[in-house]
């Protein structure tokens, strides 16, 4: 029941982005690429809120908007920043949710992909499986699906995720919905591990 409530949840707040045609149109937990965190938090708050996850490089801080403001969908959100950006502005945006087996997990991802399919026009959409870096054991596995709304070299994307970890990590097994800018997808792929 839990299931499907989430599902009609994310569903109805899909159909409101109708004809969505810039990756700031597509929201997770009421924000956007773009926006300023200024808008939901003061910087003492944004500051506190500073996930104690972060990449290599310090590039972008990570910080959890899970403790600004009251989540409607997601169990767990993040958004990225670029280090020193006094306005706050959003690079990427991320909301996760907790299950316990794959085929759910897996379920619910190509579900939400035809959702997003229905909303956006995509110049390419990848589908992937691929092994977690921050698990050294190469136990865990990612199963992705990334939808990118411009032609390579950009990477702007919307992607979903699910994140079978392995118990040895200790990290949730979570679906994972994030958007992010051309900047923070180059960052991942060339400096953030």
């Amino acid at each position: 029941m839990k299931r499907l409530l989430l599902i009609l949840i994310l569903t109805l707040n899909f159909q409101s982005w109708t004809k969505a045609d810039d990756i700031s149109d597509f929201e997770i937990e009421g924000l956007s690429i773009g926006d300023s965190l200024l808008s939901i938090a003061n910087e003492k708050q944004i500051i506190s809120s500073k996930s104690n996850v972060n990449y290599k490089s310090d590039k972008f801080v990570i910080y959890r908007i899970d403790e600004l403001i009251d989540l409607k969908i997601y169990e767990y959100a993040t958004v990225a920043i670029k280090k020193n950006d006094k306005n706050y502005i959003i690079n990427n945006i991320a909301g996760s949710i907790s299950y316990k087996h794959l085929t759910d997990c897996l379920n619910l991802r190509d579900e939400i992909q035809k959702e997003v399919e229905n909303i956006f026009k995509f110049v390419e959409t990848a589908e992937t499986e691929f092994k977690s870096k921050r698990d050294p054991t190469g136990k865990s596995k990612i199963y992705a699906i990334r939808n990118y709304l411009k032609p390579y070299p950009s990477e702007e994307a919307i992607s979903i995720h699910c994140y079978d970890m392995s118990e040895d990590t200790n990290i949730p097994k979570s679906l994972k919905v994030s958007v992010r800018n051309n900047e923070y997808g180059k960052f991942l792929i060339n400096d953030a591990y």
